[in-house]
């Protein structure tokens, strides 16, 4: 009997250190989970954070889209303008070369050379062929046709 009784013994103590084992692993299980759970927090956390930032960015870069289509509207816009005025200075070159190039247009008053397509140019088509008679500078006649329109 005191054989079986150590035997016994031996066995329970066998069956305590399993279940101590036992207990010690589980207790590193929930340890393992409590860090997961934490780390789950963490990295929900900071790809909400990411979700803002990247929806302030795409609103940004939308406005500065918006601004960029303003900004390229307005080019064409000053570009037209541009040409337009480069043509209306060519036109008016053309009309000062061809009025000195053909004297039958000319008048000549106070020493003043006046012509009727340079005129006519100058102020973008506006007659002003009846005040040719009363002009006697540039001055009189940027006056004249500044009555005019």
């Amino acid at each position: 009997m005191c054989r079986a009784t150590y035997a016994a013994e031996q066995s329970v103590q066998k069956l305590e250190k399993g279940k101590k084992d036992q207990d010690l692993l589980i207790d590193h299980l929930q340890q393992q989970l409590r860090t997961h759970e934490q780390q789950i927090a963490i990295y929900s956390q900071q790809y909400d954070a990411q979700k803002r930032e990247t929806r302030a960015a795409k609103e940004m870069l939308a406005g500065a889209e918006a601004e960029m289509e303003g900004i390229h509207f307005e080019k064409k816009q000053l570009t037209a303008q541009w040409q337009s005025s480069l043509i209306a200075t060519q036109r008016r070159d053309q009309a000062l070369r061809v009025s000195m190039s053909n004297p039958q247009t000319q008048t000549k008053k106070g020493g003043c050379l006046c012509t009727i397509q340079l005129a006519a140019a100058f102020f973008g088509g506006t007659c002003i062929v009846s005040l040719l008679p009363n002009i006697s500078s540039w001055n009189d006649l940027t006056q004249a046709a500044s009555k005019q329109t």
